[in-house]
C-alpha cells in the first residue's frame, strides 16, 4: 500500500508545471519571457488552483496605506504599492491612492464591494489591479490608467463587457478576468 502511494506522490510531483515555464520552455525562440508573476496573473499552471493562486495573505495587512483606527477605511495611500489585504472596508473613494500608485491588490476584503467613481481618474502610472475575495459591484473607468496586468476573482457583472471598464486602452493589455 505505501508503495502506491509513494508512486502516486513523485507522479504528481513529476508532472507539476508552471504556466510561465511551459510556455518558456516551447516558445522562447519566438521571444517569449514570461516570468513567475506572470503566473498570477492569468497563466494557467498545474497547481490544483488553476488559474487563482490561493491568498498570499493570512492576516490583515495593508502596504503603502493609512487606515482609521478600526480598519474599516481607508484614509490613503501614498506608496507606489498598495496591498490591503483581510480587512473590513466597504468601499475606497476618490482620491486616496497616489498618482505615482503603480499597483494595487486588494485580497480577502469580504466586505469591500465599491470603488467610487473616479477613485482612478489620476491614477496614470497605474499598471497592476488585483481583486480578490471580495464583494466587488461596481468598477469605475480605468481608461486613464496604464493597465497592464488585471486579476479579478468574482468579478462584477458590469465586467462582463469588459470594453467599457477599459474605454480606449491600447491593445496588448494581459488580462485574466474570472467571474464565479
Amino acid at each position: 500500500m505505501l508503495r502506491y502511494i509513494l508512486v502516486i506522490a513523485l507522479v504528481r510531483h513529476v508532472i507539476s508545471w508552471s504556466g510561465s515555464d511551459y510556455y518558456n520552455d516551447r516558445y522562447a525562440a519566438d521571444g517569449i519571457a514570461y516570468d513567475s508573476d506572470d503566473n498570477d496573473y492569468g497563466l494557467y499552471y498545474s497547481d490544483v488552483h488553476g488559474y487563482i493562486p490561493q491568498s498570499p495573505y493570512t492576516s490583515e495587512t495593508f502596504t503603502g496605506c493609512t487606515l482609521n483606527g478600526a480598519k474599516t477605511e481607508v484614509i490613503e495611500c501614498t506608496s507606489t504599492v498598495v496591498v490591503l489585504a483581510n480587512l473590513a472596508i466597504p468601499n475606497i473613494t476618490a482620491g486616496v491612492f497616489h498618482e505615482s500608485t503603480t499597483s494595487i491588490t486588494i485580497w480577502g476584503c469580504t466586505s469591500f464591494e465599491l470603488f467610487e467613481d473616479n477613485t482612478f481618474e489620476n491614477l496614470t502610472s497605474l499598471e497592476t489591479l488585483v481583486v480578490h475575495e471580495t464583494i466587488l459591484n461596481h468598477m469605475p473607468d480605468l481608461s486613464n490608467t496604464a493597465i497592464r496586468n488585471m486579476s479579478c476573482k468574482s468579478c462584477p457583472s458590469e465586467w462582463h463587457d469588459i470594453r467599457r471598464v477599459l474605454k480606449g486602452l491600447v491593445q496588448g493589455v494581459m488580462l485574466h478576468i474570472r467571474w464565479h
